[in-house]
C-alpha cells in the first residue's frame, strides 16, 4: 500500500485554518446545485463492501441524517471519529443539504499511524480537514463531470469524470457514489482530499 506524509500537510492545513471564511459561495464552472432529487442509485467498486440491510446499508443510510448513518457505517469508523473529534458535528447537523466526500477508512490507513493521530489529537486541524470535504448543497455525481465546487471550509475542490470514473482533487477516486441520507449526498472516497 502506498504511504505518503501528512507533515507538509499540517503546516499547509494551519496557515490556510487562519484564513478559513465560511464556504457559501455559489459553485464555479459545475453550475448550480442540482434541483429536485439526487440520483438515488449508489454505484462505484466499495459500494458491493457495504452491508446490503441494516445498519451501513444503502436503504438504512437514505433513511438517516448524515451523521447517524456515517456512526452506523463500519466502513465509516474513522471519519465518524473525525467528526467527533472536531467538533464539527452541530455545526453539520444543522445543514439541510450537502455534499459529503466521505473518506473511507482505507483512506486513512495511507498515512503513518503516528500522523493520523497527531491529526486526531489537534481538533482545529482535523475541523479544517473535514470541512475541505463537505460542499454545501446537493451534488450527484452528474455534478461532478468537470469543475470545482466550494468548501464547508472555505475553499475549492477539483472534480473531474474519465470513462465512467470520478476523481476529487485529481487524485482522490470516488469509490461510492451518490449515497443518499436524509440531508446529504455522499461520495465515498479513497483518499483524503488534502487542502493545499
Amino acid at each position: 500500500m502506498r504511504r505518503t506524509t501528512l507533515a507538509g500537510c499540517g503546516v499547509v492545513i494551519a496557515l490556510a485554518l487562519t484564513a478559513c471564511s465560511g464556504g457559501t459561495e455559489a459553485p464555479e464552472e459545475n453550475g448550480e446545485a442540482s434541483e429536485g432529487p439526487v440520483e438515488s442509485t449508489a454505484f462505484g467498486p466499495d459500494c458491493a463492501d457495504l452491508p446490503s440491510e441494516g445498519p451501513g446499508s444503502l436503504a438504512s443510510m437514505a433513511e438517516q441524517p448524515f451523521l447517524t448513518a456515517v456512526a452506523e457505517n463500519p466502513g465509516l469508523s474513522r471519519l465518524a471519529s473525525a467528526l467527533e473529534r472536531s467538533g464539527l458535528e452541530r455545526e453539520l447537523a444543522e445543514i439541510d443539504d450537502m455534499t459529503v466526500f466521505a473518506p473511507v477508512d482505507d483512506a486513512f490507513d495511507i498515512y503513518p499511524e503516528e500522523q493520523v493521530r497527531e491529526l486526531f489529537d489537534d481538533a482545529d486541524l482535523l475541523a479544517y480537514l473535514i470541512g475541505h470535504h463537505v460542499t454545501l448543497g446537493e451534488y450527484g455525481s452528474r455534478d461532478l463531470v468537470e469543475g470545482s465546487l466550494p468548501t464547508f471550509g472555505g475553499d475549492r475542490i477539483s472534480t473531474a469524470e474519465k470513462d465512467g470514473e470520478y476523481t476529487i482533487e485529481g487524485y482522490s477516486p470516488v469509490v461510492c457514489a451518490d449515497v443518499r441520507t436524509t440531508d446529504a449526498t455522499v461520495h465515498m472516497v479513497g483518499m483524503l482530499l488534502i487542502p493545499t
